[in-house]
């Protein structure tokens, strides 16, 4: 099993938070044990499903949320056709991903719950995301405790939001590798937003296309050093 050594590519929170105005942004890691992990045309996100990454801070918010424990279910999800072009010297690969799924955050005594869909996986270079270009993809946002970031979340888009995941390999790491039918997994990191409103999210979408918000990251970076 290949594995990664770089520390993961922090993609989406702040920025996206910066495009679509969103008016809370709760930023998470992997947790010990868990990883993203490709197998054949599947990906899943392994580890204890109640804690499978941890809130590592907010923006926009109390911090309350903060260090709090979540999970995905649904998975393993399948990757559709690939897709691939070449900007300059950054290789680029999208796939279309089966849509299901749920995301959990335990508050230690009531869960915030709601619908995924991971919408498509983007890998440049070695680096990849999921739902890279930052659209709403989780629906259905309930909560009945009493943390106010998790009371937020679930409220102010009226129960809409948007979930990214980057992830990163030190080699190997497009999609045409990862779906070879061997079994490959690292680490992950992303975040959660509350979309405030769909002319906030449409006019961030737009500033973001065609790469989506860590393609355009990676693509400027490496235009910088070359």
């Amino acid at each position: 099993m290949k594995r990664a050594l770089l520390a993961v590519l922090v993609v989406g929170g702040t920025l996206w938070a910066t495009v679509s105005q969103a008016t809370l942004t709760l930023n998470f890691a992997a947790a010990n044990g868990s990883e993203i992990q490709f197998q054949g045309s599947t990906f899943n996100i392994t580890g204890d499903p109640s804690a499978q990454f941890q809130i590592q801070s907010t923006v926009g918010g109390t911090g309350s949320a903060d260090l709090l424990y979540g999970g995905f279910s649904g998975g393993p999800w399948t990757i559709g056709t690939i897709t691939s072009q070449t900007i300059g010297s950054t290789a680029i690969q999208n796939a279309a991903v089966s849509a299901g799924g749920t995301i959990t955050i335990n508050d230690g005594s009531a869960l915030l719950t709601g619908n995924i869909n991971w919408v498509e996986v983007t890998s440049v270079n070695n680096a990849g995301a999921l739902n890279d270009s930052a659209v709403v993809n989780v629906t259905g946002l309930s909560y009945s405790g009493v943390n106010q970031d998790l009371q937020s979340l679930a409220t102010l888009a009226g129960g809409d939001g948007s979930l990214n995941l980057s992830f990163q390999f030190t080699s190997g790491g497009m999609l045409t590798d990862l779906t070879d039918g061997g079994t490959y997994g690292t680490s992950y990191s992303g975040s959660i937003a509350a979309v405030p409103e769909p002319t906030t999210l449409i006019a961030g979408a737009l500033l973001l296309l065609p790469f989506g918000v860590s393609t355009l990251w990676i693509v400027r970076k490496q235009s910088r050093v070359a």
